[in-house]
C-alpha cells in the first residue's frame, strides 16, 4: 500500500488486485485438484515432508528445553529423530508410490505425535494440558484410521487439500475486494480534500 502524488493530489495504492490473483490461481488450483486427486496426493506429499522434518526439529528442541524430567526428554528427541527419517522417506520416495507412502507415514505420524503429545501432556501438567492431551487423542485416532484405509486416507488427503486451496482462494479474493472498496473510499476523500 502506498500514497502516490498525481496532478489531482495523492491517491492510494492498495495493489489490490494482488490477492484478486492468488485467489482466482488457489480457487483454479483447487477444482483442478478435485479432479486429478492423484497431483493433491503428490503436493502434499511434499509439503508434508517439509513440516514433518521441521516438526522433528522442533520435537528435538523441545526435547531439550523441557524440564520435565530424563523420561520426556528422551521421549521427545526420538520423537524428533523418527520425525525427521519419516520426512525424509516421504521426500526421497519414488513418485509412482509417494500417495501409499504419504498414507502410510501420515497415518505413523499422526499415531506416534498422538502417543507422544498424550504422553507429554499427562506428565506436564502446564497450563492448556487439557488440549494437549486431547489433540493427542485425535490424533491417535486419525492415525489408527487412516492406517487402516489407506484408499479413504488418500481421497481424504487429496480432498481436503483441494477444499482448502478452494477456501483460501475465495478469502484472498474477498480480502481484494473489501481492498479495493477501501481504496475507493479513501480516494474520493482525498480527492474531495
Amino acid at each position: 500500500m502506498k500514497v502516490e502524488m498525481t496532478d489531482q493530489g495523492p491517491r492510494l495504492d492498495t495493489n489490490w488486485w494482488v490477492p484478486l490473483v492468488f485467489g482466482l490461481i488457489s480457487v483454479g488450483l483447487g477444482i483442478w485438484l478435485f479432479l486429478y486427486p492423484n497431483v493433491a496426493v503428490q503436493t502434499v506429499a511434499i509439503i508434508l515432508a517439509i513440516d514433518i522434518i521441521i516438526f522433528g526439529v522442533v520435537l528435538i528442541m523441545a526435547g531439550f528445553a523441557v524440564g520435565s524430567g530424563v523420561a520426556v526428554t528422551i521421549l521427545l528427541v526420538i520423537a524428533g529423530v523418527l520425525s525427521i527419517v519419516a520426512g525424509a522417506m516421504l521426500l526421497t520416495a519414488p513418485q509412482l508410490q509417494r500417495a501409499e507412502t504419504v498414507v502410510f507415514v501420515a497415518g505413523l505420524f499422526f499415531l506416534f505425535t498422538g502417543v507422544i503429545e498424550t504422553v507429554s501432556s499427562l506428565f506436564r501438567r502446564v497450563e492448556g494440558w487439557g488440549w494437549t492431551l486431547l489433540a493427542g487423542i485425535l490424533s491417535i485416532v486419525a492415525g489408527v484410521l487412516v492406517l487402516n484405509n489407506e484408499i479413504v486416507g488418500a481421497i481424504t488427503i487429496a480432498f481436503l487439500f483441494a477444499s482448502w486451496m478452494i477456501v483460501m482462494g475465495v478469502v484472498r479474493i474477498a480480502m481484494a475486494f473489501q481492498m479495493r472498496a477501501g481504496e475507493k473510499e479513501v480516494n474520493a476523500q482525498l480527492a474531495a480534500g
